[in-house]
């Protein structure tokens, strides 16, 4: 079997479990346990092995956890105490119920390895050559890439020209790009919202907001300054208060 790259914490067992009765360092080796359990070549069963049947010594797990051999073995003895690990044959540890709390990574595989096929022909026409593992920010974008639809691109863009902020003749691929960045933290009905509250701030004369953005820079860097309609208007409506800051000044509508 081949290693993996994560495993599973249950927050609420982790925090409220037998284990939180135990010591700091007892939890910790039961992590660096978990840990050597999941990198392992041999060990994605929930057995601790360093070759086939032939499990880890102490020393050696010493040397991992940096706790001496004598510390080291205490601590195995307590979680072997308290239900969390099993002793076998050949110095073999197996992490109980791991089948049970890990088994999530089995079923993601089928998407794991569509994404690396994916990643692998997006790298080599986007970026420079690729080596190594892919990283995991990279697979993220090309999921989100590959799930949203070219309409939600359109209908942004189309709803940016309607309300006449700084009107653009063509829907771009930077521009599809930072809507996928925001696509990432908001919905497309919140980007829409933020879009139309900007267009009120901009085009009300109450207001001392007079910058108009294009489409990119709007969502770069105003986006989040107009989620909110109610504190977008407290922040730029005019006041008589010679101490408030000056508005932002710069071109209202042009055409792109």
């Amino acid at each position: 079997m081949s290693n993996r790259t994560w495993f599973k914490i249950y927050a609420n067992k982790w925090l409220t479990g037998s284990l939180r009765g135990q010591s700091a360092v007892t939890r910790a080796v039961f992590i660096d346990l978990l840990a050597l359990c999941a990198d392992g070549k041999y060990s994605d069963d929930g057995l601790l092995q360093m070759l086939p049947a032939v499990g880890y010594d102490l020393q050696t797990m010493s040397k991992i956890t940096g706790l001496d051999w004598r510390t080291m073995k205490a601590h195995v003895d307590i979680l072997e105490e308290i239900g969390c690990i099993k002793r076998l044959e050949n110095n073999i540890l197996c992490i109980c119920n791991w089948t049970k709390y890990q088994s999530e990574y089995d079923r993601q595989k089928p998407y794991r390895k569509v994404t690396k096929e994916v990643t692998d022909i997006v790298t080599t026409e986007v970026t420079t050559p690729v080596t190594g593992k892919v990283t995991q920010e990279i697979e993220i974008e090309i999921e989100n890439k590959k799930n949203i639809s070219k309409d939600i691109f359109k209908e942004i863009f189309d709803f940016w020209n309607l309300k006449k902020i700084k009107p653009h003749r063509k829907l771009t691929e930077a521009m599809e790009k930072k809507i996928r960045t925001k696509l990432k933290d908001y919905t497309k009905d919140e980007i829409l919202q933020s879009i139309s509250n900007y267009a009120e701030i901009l085009h009300g004369d109450e207001y001392r907001w007079d910058y108009a953005w294009t489409l990119e820079d709007f969502l770069q860097r105003g986006f989040e300054k107009f989620t909110d309609l109610k504190i977008a208007k407290n922040n730029y409506r005019h006041r008589d208060n010679e101490n408030q800051p000056p508005a932002m000044t710069g071109p209202r509508i042009l055409e792109a």
